[in-house]
């Protein structure tokens, strides 16, 4: 099968189509597409581009060539891989790129467990061995085996992350969190589920997904469509499902994009020290009054974002140098 060079273009651009990126991602896994991966990564070392690896790469060779020009220090995107090829600023992307072809597991190989924690002030990609992307928000974690086994692909998961599943009708990947499961094939859906949130929220992009409730023993498996958002609730196992407005809000941190819809300021503030790496401390409780409804760009500074806040509510924020305490102020800073 051979591609058009505008379409792969289309796809490393993160501009593609959902049915010409599952094109391109079953070519990749040709041996057309496998040359051709292994010459552009080449390519790019050549341009003294930065890549960050953390599994093997198609051969010895290639690896060693790769971690002896790699300033391990320096750490960027391979282009594309995903939509979020060109996000660097203000924060630090960490990539994680490994070229892959699906192949058959005896079920009796013991299989590395792999655990990745992304700090605060970071994002990550990682690609795992049957070709699933997943993007990893700042302060989480994804447990995961080096190869899957068996009969289901199974990942463990504590903060936010956005999963591009590679399909295998006869493997389902499960994304296990804490009182619930999600069960899918080949699907796009992100995944907010930090340990200290009182909720799980889960949107689904392309494709479908079951939730399986862990809390309550008697509850059926649901089904979620496309456009929809799960809401579980951790305490009590109610899990609720409805249509949502705003697809790409969900997934917008990927980009580095802010998005905030009737947010408390405590909670913003969260997201913030998550981004950012700062804390944040909030003297007078009058403040968890306030809620935003707000988007900030990938360009956007703390400072940016702090002076906005501070003009359109009357808040102050005091640099404490490690972070930031705020204050209520008797009148709105004037523009």
């Amino acid at each position: 099968m051979k591609l058009k060079k505008q379409l792969i273009e289309r796809y490393f651009r993160g501009e593609s189509a959902p049915e010409e990126r599952q094109q391109v991602r079953e070519w990749f896994a040709s041996d057309e597409g496998q040359l051709f991966l292994k010459q552009r990564m080449s390519q790019q070392i050549n341009d003294n581009s930065e890549i960050l690896i953390d599994h093997a790469a198609p051969d010895e060779r290639m690896r060693q060539h790769i971690e002896a020009r790699l300033p391990l220090q320096r750490k960027t995107l391979w282009p594309r891989i995903a939509r979020v090829a060109a996000v660097l600023i203000p924060i630090l992307l960490v990539s994680s790129y490994f070229i892959f072809r699906s192949v058959p597991v005896a079920d009796d190989v013991v299989a590395k467990i792999i655990n990745t924690y992304v700090p605060k002030a970071q994002r990550q990609q990682v690609v795992l061995s049957d070709g699933t992307i997943v993007w990893l928000n700042a302060d989480s974690r994804l447990q995961y085996p080096d190869r899957f086994t068996g009969n289901e692909r199974r990942v463990t998961l504590s903060g936010e992350a956005f999963f591009e599943v590679a399909k295998d009708t006869a493997r389902s990947f499960r994304v296990e969190l804490t009182g619930m499961d999600i069960v899918v094939t080949g699907t796009e859906f992100n995944v907010k589920a930090y340990p200290e949130d009182k909720e799980i929220l889960t949107y689904l992009n392309e494709g479908s997904i079951d939730i399986y409730n862990k809390v309550l023993a008697d509850a059926q498996a649901q089904s979620v469509k496309p456009g929809q958002l799960v809401t579980f609730t951790k305490a009590d196992g109610v899990c609720t499902i409805a249509s949502s407005d705003g697809t790409e809000d969900y997934f917008a941190w990927t980009s580095g994009n802010l998005v905030f819809k009737n947010t408390h300021l405590q909670d913003m503030l969260c997201v913030l020290e998550r981004h950012f790496g700062k804390t944040f401390v909030i003297t007078n409780r009058q403040l968890y009054k306030y809620t935003y409804h707000i988007r900030f760009e990938q360009d956007a500074s703390l400072e940016k974002i702090i002076n906005r806040l501070e003009l359109i509510t009357p808040v102050h924020f005091v640099d404490k140098g490690e972070g930031y305490e705020i204050y209520l102020r008797k009148e709105k800073k004037k523009y």
